[in-house]
């Protein structure tokens, strides 16, 4: 292929490709763009700067209860992570926060049968759910606000 006929070629496929872009925009019935054939921007949406999650918090160990709440795998003498995943107990702590939210009675003593076997002594732990900002949390894992969910306590 020779010079002249790579510049028309070229040319020929972004003047369609212009085509097929703005057809797409104008007949498309969402405000978003038509990725990967036709977007003005990278992002179109930016994920809101506060954002939420679920975690539970170790509150109380033998009795004692401690000045600052700590998570789970912080205290692995208290909670055993042995057979479970960072992942799986994630997972869980999603399923117990809107078992909770949603007062389903039998699934929260489901879940609490399931994290309950991995604790080694008596102890209490709550759910929360927190707000934060991700580059706060990140750098020093600082959260905005929390609110306490439940509370629960194991007893062995």
């Amino acid at each position: 292929m020779n010079y002249t006929n790579a510049k028309k070629t070229i040319a020929t496929f972004l003047i369609l490709y212009a085509f097929v872009g703005f057809g797409a925009h104008a007949t498309s019935v969402s405000t978003e763009d038509a990725y990967p054939f036709f977007s003005w921007f990278l992002f179109v949406t930016v994920p809101p700067r506060i954002q939420s999650g679920f975690d539970i918090m170790l509150v109380s160990v033998d009795g004692e209860r401690l000045e600052t709440p700590v998570h789970l795998l912080d205290r692995p003498d208290v909670f055993s992570s042995e057979g479970v995943t960072e992942r799986e107990l994630s997972e869980i702590t999603q399923r117990f926060a809107h078992s909770i939210r949603g007062k389903r009675h039998e699934q929260i003593s489901e879940l609490r049968r399931m994290l309950e076997v991995h604790f080694s002594t008596h102890a209490s732990y709550a759910v929360r759910e927190y707000s934060y900002d991700p580059l706060e949390y990140f750098k020093n894992k600082k959260v905005s606000s929390s609110i306490i969910l439940a509370e629960f306590l194991v007893g062995k």
